[in-house]
């Protein structure tokens, strides 16, 4: 695995449309592998393929759904993404969430 650069916020390439996702081979692993030791080096939450130069559509997430709702990690926990390929939104609601980007 490797550290990916992270596109800083202002880059235009952020403001791109991001081709689908077509080859589901090693490459796609390597980069998703990537995403993930890049986000958590950066102390993220989720990270999308633009944001590592990547105009593929694609992001992770990180799974805290196991966590202890106090937030604090046990010893020994071991992260746990979601890899979404090629998503879609299919339902919005119309409930916001204000939270910190960046």
């Amino acid at each position: 695995m490797a550290l990916r650069t992270i596109v800083q916020d202002g880059d235009p390439i952020l403001k791109k449309v991001c081709r689908p996702v077509t080859n589901f081979d090693d490459r796609l692993a390597t980069l998703l592998d990537d995403m993930k030791e890049t986000l958590l080096e950066a102390g993220g939450v989720g990270l999308a393929g633009p944001q590592v130069g990547v105009m593929r559509r694609l992001f992770i997430a990180l799974d805290e759904r196991d966590l202890p709702e106090d937030g604090t990690v046990p010893e020994g926990y071991e992260p746990k993404f979601i890899e979404c390929v090629n998503p879609e939104i299919v339902e919005r609601s119309e409930d916001e969430v204000t939270l910190y980007e960046g």
